[in-house]
């Protein structure tokens, strides 16, 4: 396990990642993202039966909703 690479991962705002991960980092319910997700409130990026978010374009989307 290589903490540096993990350390990269974390600070690239533009990578995929999925809802309870996007839960975690915004202190959101997993319900209320998947409700909003699917009303289009907050961009996603389906990938079969998945659903992927990246964090930027999430964080924007709050940040114009101010």
């Amino acid at each position: 396990m290589n903490t540096n690479n993990q350390k990269k991962e974390q600070s690239n705002p533009e990578r995929l990642i999925d809802i309870r991960e996007l839960s975690d980092l915004t202190g959101m319910k997993v319900s209320t993202l998947y409700l909003w997700s699917s009303t289009s409130k907050i961009p996603v990026i389906r990938m079969g039966k998945s659903l992927r978010f990246r964090y930027s374009d999430v964080i924007q989307t709050f940040q114009d909703k101010k």
